[in-house]
């Protein structure tokens, strides 16, 4: 584990703030078998002692962190009520003493301990009890601002004390544990609004259009369907361009809540489309749809270490009977796993190295059979790594096919068969909500189309 470094700075007027990074330690992968029943279930005791008088502050400031991490391209972070209640102890302490300073044993504190690989803390306290207050504090300041624009953070706790002295003045102090889980402890939430079971508005599932009966067959009715997964758990199919996607959904399974991500792919190669699901606890498991309609049991290709991982999945080598699994690790070396029989991956093959800050998904850019990677490194652009077919990338310079502004997208995945039998592109989120699906035609992109609005809270499933 590196030394704990304390970032102190001073904000103006009645409030102060303070940051503390912790990390990277040593990873040794672990799992815990995911709830894949019929809702997300949470052990009864997680944010049991969280004070729901302060929960409105407390959700301000979680939606406010994750609006700025959406301002900068970079993915929400989870609400962990375990956590929660590590970050209101501490606040209730600042609050108790009038001592404001950072907790020096966070990160060994049981509820989370050997079970992080990347931690953080920002504290502050304010005279009001705006929690939106707290969040432009640390957004001002730019050791709270790096933390909360690290990309490697998954999961937050949020904890709010707030006392008033004998003349009713008030003081709030708020304390914020940022962390890398490799198991998130019990009571893991999309929002701090599903937390507390608010009323106040979240997203519904995009765009809200009117939930119909399922239609006869399987769930997954095509190839381009957009499947996704609300703050819930639950997934929802909304059909395909060609079908009037978002004028109407339908639901086709529950569940999801604990998914890092989901994808679209018909695994055994049974023209029904199934589910393959990557688990927040490591896991990785296929859903095989039925015929007429829902999917079987699940199928655990992978037990255990995929929590790190971003997965990709599709048919990468061009005489490949069943699709696959590319995936690039923490440290960024790029892996296949292939589907040899339509059922559990066979032993990896090292694909490449040196992709830790680009994110990546498979699509047949030039349209020549081959499926190539379309990556995105920070600076915002797209740049397409071309392959022969064989799962070799092609020797050649990287073609820069989206020249700026990608990186404020918030979702990145690609879908075949959007647009009809044949179309390929991408689907991307502006951090308004906004679903553009870009559509990939021999060497270039066609017009974008706006698919809907609506869809922050979305997880939305890759092809």
């Amino acid at each position: 584990m590196s030394k704990l470094k304390a970032l102190i700075s001073l904000a103006l007027g009645a409030s102060v703030a303070a940051a503390a990074v912790v990390g990277p330690a040593p990873a040794a992968l672990a799992a815990v078998q995911p709830n894949q029943g019929a809702g997300v279930v949470v052990p009864q005791a997680a944010g049991d002692r969280l004070n729901t008088a302060n929960k409105q502050q407390i959700i301000d400031v979680f939606n406010g962190i994750n609006k700025f991490r959406a301002s900068k391209g970079l993915k929400p972070v989870k609400f962990n009520a375990t956590v929660s209640e590590l970050s209101e102890d501490w606040s209730d302490k600042m609050a108790s003493t009038g001592d404001f300073k950072h907790n020096p044993g966070y990160t060994q504190d049981p509820r989370v301990a050997d079970r992080w690989s990347n931690a953080g803390e920002i504290i502050a306290y304010r005279t009001d009890t705006r929690g939106q207050g707290l969040v432009d504090q640390w957004i001002g300041s730019p050791g709270h601002n790096r933390i909360m624009s690290d990309p490697a953070y998954d999961t937050i706790g949020v904890g709010i004390s707030i006392k008033k002295d004998a003349n009713g003045r008030v003081k709030m102090y708020g304390t914020v544990n940022f962390f890398k889980f490799r198991t998130p402890p019990a009571g893991q939430y999309n929002t701090a609004s599903a937390f507390f079971g608010s009323t106040a508005p979240s997203p519904a599932p995009a765009p809200a259009p009117a939930a119909v009966s399922a239609p006869a067959g399987p769930s997954i009715q095509s190839p381009g369907d957009i499947v996704a997964v609300d703050q819930a758990g639950v997934l929802w199919n909304y059909g395909t361009g060609k079908n009037n996607a978002n004028s109407s959904a339908w639901k086709i399974s529950s569940g999801f809540g604990n998914a890092k991500e989901v994808h679209v792919a018909d695994w055994n190669a049974d023209k029904t489309m199934d589910i393959v699901a990557q688990w927040e606890s490591g896991k990785l498991s296929v859903y095989p749809g039925k015929p007429g309609g829902g999917f079987a049991s699940a199928i655990t290709i992978g037990a255990s270490g995929w929590a790190g991982y971003e997965v990709t999945v599709g048919k990468w080598k061009k005489t490949d009977r069943y699709p696959s699994v590319v995936a690039k690790s923490g440290s960024g070396i790029l892996y296949h796993y292939p589907n040899l029989s339509g059922g559990k991956l066979s032993a990896r093959t090292q694909v490449d190295t040196g992709w830790k800050s680009l994110t990546i998904n498979q699509l047949d850019w030039d349209r020549d059979g081959n499926t190539d990677i379309v990556a995105r490194p920070p600076a915002g652009q797209l740049k397409v790594y071309r392959t022969n077919g064989n799962g070799k990338f092609v020797s050649e310079s990287r073609r820069i096919i989206g020249n700026s502004g990608w990186n404020s997208m918030t979702a990145l995945t690609s879908i075949r068969g959007y647009n009809g039998a044949g179309t390929q592109g991408l689907l991307a989120r502006s951090a308004a909500g906004v679903l553009y699906y870009y559509q990939a035609n021999d060497s270039r992109w066609a017009g974008r189309v706006t698919v809907g609005t609506g869809w922050n809270g979305m997880e939305i499933a890759g092809h």
